[in-house]
């Protein structure tokens, strides 16, 4: 496994979360191409139970109201569970950017 982290504008150290075209990837994380996805901002999600010391995608803005943020945050836990299966830990997840088979 792979980690990729980054420092913001802000000095915080921030969690990429990578993207490819490769079976070794999570299957929420397989894309067509490879790409690095990552939040400049800070902790900006006012819903977000635990701000760890990193910033990561969990901490992007949005509009939605708390019921509406918790209702898509089980829907999305639920289907990544389906889709990753036992292969990767919640613990591990966030900290993947990208998975290497040798």
């Amino acid at each position: 496994m792979v980690e990729l982290r980054w420092r913001n504008p802000e000095g915080l150290e921030c969690t990429a979360v990578g993207f490819a075209p490769t079976l070794a990837m999570p299957a929420t994380r397989r894309a067509p191409y490879v790409a690095v996805g990552v939040w400049p901002g800070g902790h900006d999600n006012q819903f977000l139970k635990k701000h760890g010391q990193t910033i990561g995608l969990a901490d992007t803005s949005h509009k939605l109201d708390e019921q509406s943020y918790q209702n898509h945050l089980e829907k999305t836990e639920a289907k990544v569970g389906q889709l990753v299966g036992s292969s990767f830990t919640k613990a591990q997840m966030p900290r993947l950017t990208f998975r290497l088979s040798l």
